[in-house]
């Protein structure tokens, strides 16, 4: 059985269009519900709800016929017979000097108060304790550090592509000078490969008579 967390509502079942609602899961709009009800050192449980008596039709999203909602960024707002020490003071005015009114005040006939909903102050604290802030930090870093893994890569490879380039200018370079060497070779040989080193003739011995004179030592051909 549902029970209201309001402070003195005694709301505990489903009657005459009163529906129950969660604390919603936001870290935010769950603060300013909790600030809202105005309850010292309340935490809400999982199941902990509040009734529909303490928000505005307006904030009441009733167009469906099966379940009743709240509207996105509805806080509770109205309290029953909220206790004086939990109720706003009220500033007194002086009345104009030249003013007077013989109207009597219109009594509130619902006897409720709408308490104004201060925005709590989200410090860094709060957000780094914020389990949803610090998984989404978390995951801001992990981005953080691919993207620059992912640079580096990028220099990396543009770096092998320019010495890519480097080596093939060379390897187009040195292909270049062996085909000028080559046709250099071809063209200024002295030896053609068809022809043979030595001439195909054929010589034959003639022998010669010798006088030798053995005074000089002189030996004469004929």
């Amino acid at each position: 059985m549902p029970a209201c967390s309001a402070r003195g509502c005694k709301e505990r079942k489903y009657h005459n269009g009163i529906t129950f609602h969660r604390f919603p899961s936001d870290p935010v709009l769950r603060q300013n519900w909790i600030t809202a009800i105005r309850r010292e050192y309340f935490v809400p449980s999982k199941s902990a709800v509040l009734c529909s008596k303490h928000f505005r039709e307006e904030d009441i999203d009733r167009t469906s016929l099966l379940v009743v909602r709240l509207r996105e960024g509805a806080v509770p707002s109205i309290f029953d017979a909220c206790p004086s020490h939990l109720r706003p003071a009220k500033k007194t005015r002086k009345p104009p000097k030249s003013r007077s009114s013989n109207i009597p005040p219109i009594p509130n006939p619902d006897n409720k108060i709408h308490l104004p909903i201060p925005k709590p102050a989200t410090t860094e604290t709060d957000l780094l304790n914020n389990p949803d802030t610090a998984g989404k930090q978390a995951l801001k870093r992990k981005l953080q550090h691919a993207q620059s893994q992912l640079s580096l890569l990028r220099k990396k490879i543009k770096i092998l592509l320019q010495a890519k380039r480097q080596l093939q200018k060379k390897a187009a370079h040195l292909s270049a000078v062996i085909s000028d060497l080559n046709n250099s070779i071809t063209r200024h040989s002295l030896i053609d490969p068809n022809e043979s080193v030595i001439p195909d003739h054929d010589y034959t011995y003639v022998p010669r008579p010798v006088h030798v004179f053995r005074k000089n030592c002189c030996c004469i051909y004929r």
